[in-house]
């Protein structure tokens, strides 16, 4: 696996409702990036936590994490992407463009 052939990885999506367990168990609001943007990922992209930057609705660029995977803590039985900003936005974000 060479995981630099990926990067860096541009991508673009839409925030859409998850779980509700970022702002709520883990006190960390996430954005959920579409399903569609997930399955347009590489398949031999491994799964994993990556830092880097995003732009949520043409906004100011700001750091963030992204988590791509299953999140074996809840069972999730479909891969997902979930990022957070550094610092957190406090506002919600749901349905607005994002690029990461």
């Amino acid at each position: 696996m060479h995981l630099n052939r990926h990067l860096p990885y541009f991508l673009r999506g839409r925030v859409v409702v998850g779980f509700g367990r970022g702002g709520k168990d883990l006190g960390c609001p996430t954005a959920n990036i579409e399903d569609t943007v997930v399955e347009s990922l590489p398949v031999d992209l491994p799964c994993g936590v990556f830092y880097g930057l995003a732009r949520v609705n043409g906004g100011e660029v700001i750091k963030m994490v992204a988590s791509v995977g299953w999140n074996p803590q809840y069972q999730n039985e479909k891969k997902t992407l979930v990022s957070e900003t550094l610092p957190s936005l406090s506002i919600i974000i749901c349905s607005l463009a994002i690029c990461l």
